[in-house]
């Protein structure tokens, strides 16, 4: 059976070390279809900032399936090639039991050696409860020695959630000869979840004055005559700040932050304004004041080159003027670039989409016609932000 990785992830940028051509890493992971909750990247101020800090970033070159990692950015890669036996769907060289063995299980327990399959009758040893202290059982157990034997992880079936990336260094690898491999047990399915599983929907009604329109065409969000029913969640942590997302899935489906316009780009007047922070000149009614007073709207602009997302700070109807957060990139000018607006509460006007009140941690969601939330599964993105908001 498969091990299933669902991570949100993060794109840093390239690094010098990304470039190394000789440089191998020989940890594997076996039989593994890999599922991303998506990119919940980072506002471009707090890109810009991280930018420029030396991230140690390694990209190897593949041979098997690998498991690429960051440190100081804490994002995880991963990277899929499947070997298969000639003639068959099962993975090449499934693990052999003759070097070292680890077990991590939902049963099992971080104080125990991890060396059973199971907890033995006295719940006094069996399995670890986590890949994280299977990666430091084996940093200790090499600590100052060169690794001789081949190293297996065996994880139990079920759903592991992860709070935080799962970070992997270059000391963490194995050999050609003695490789580190992490696998699913024989039989059972492993599921890595970087998502958080959210409960509690209840519907609600909310009036919608309709879709904003923009270039691209008729809109899907037109005028509502009627009010549009929306399931509404409180979802803890975020408005005490501990957390906030960018993407939602429901039912294994992305699901569109609410988004103005609904289809196409709204364009700038003109280039981008130099200075720090950025403002740009837009058309009238393509943004307004409220935007920049609810505090949590973005803009994500589109030019030659590059493209960044920033919080939208305040917007001048007088001289149909917006500014964001901070300073874009310092290249890409381009004329009357595209851009669009995320999670305004007044673009939440289609079905599909989605908004985040930060203030009240209230989630609200434009059910798709049939949809039932109380039975949906509904995962939001659980990784954490890369510097300020």
């Amino acid at each position: 059976m498969a091990i299933r990785i669902i991570l949100p992830w993060r794109m840093p940028g390239p690094s010098p070390e990304s470039c190394d051509p000789n440089f191998e890493f020989h940890l594997t992971l076996r039989t593994i279809r890999v599922i991303s909750w998506g990119l919940n990247l980072p506002s471009s101020d707090s890109f810009m900032k991280n930018s420029r800090k030396k991230r140690p970033f390694v990209l190897p070159r593949i041979a098997t399936t690998v498991l690429l990692v960051v440190g100081s950015l804490q994002m995880v890669l991963l990277s899929r090639e499947m070997a298969t036996e000639p003639g068959g769907n099962s993975p090449a060289g499934m693990p052999q039991s003759s070097g070292e063995v680890f077990y991590v299980s939902l049963q099992g327990n971080d104080a125990w050696s991890g060396r059973l399959p199971e907890p033995n009758a006295a719940r006094t040893d069996g399995p670890l409860a986590t890949l994280a202290r299977a990666r430091d059982a084996i940093r200790s157990m090499r600590a100052g020695e060169t690794l001789r034997r081949p190293v297996i992880v065996y994880m139990r079936g079920g759903v592991y959630t992860l709070g935080a990336p799962l970070v992997f260094l270059t000391d963490d690898s194995g050999t050609p000869e003695a490789p580190i491999t992490y696998t699913s047990y024989p039989g059972e399915e492993v599921v890595l979840s970087g998502g958080r599983t959210i409960t509690g929907w209840k519907k609600s009604h909310l009036a919608s004055d309709g879709g904003q329109s923009g270039e691209g065409g008729n809109v899907a969000g037109a005028i509502q005559k009627s009010r549009p029913e929306l399931w509404t969640v409180e979802v803890s942590g975020v408005k005490e700040g501990e957390w906030h997302f960018r993407q939602l899935f429901v039912n294994g489906e992305r699901r569109q932050r609410a988004r103005a316009p609904n289809t196409g780009f709204y364009r700038a007047d003109g280039e981008f304004l130099p200075g720090n922070p950025t403002r740009f000149k837009f058309h009238p009614g393509d943004s307004h004041a409220a935007w920049a007073e609810q505090g949590d709207v973005e803009v994500v602009g589109l030019e030659k080159w590059a493209e960044f997302r920033m919080p939208l700070k305040a917007v001048d109807t007088g001289t149909n003027t917006a500014t964001l957060s901070a300073e874009r990139q310092p290249f890409g000018d381009d004329q009357n670039a595209r851009y669009w607006v995320e999670n305004a509460a007044d673009a939440l006007d289609a079905p599909g989409e989605w908004y985040l009140d930060r203030r009240t941690g209230m989630l609200s969601y434009f059910a798709k016609p049939g949809e039932d939330m109380s039975g949906a599964q509904s995962v939001a993105s659980l990784s954490p932000a890369i510097g300020p908001p």
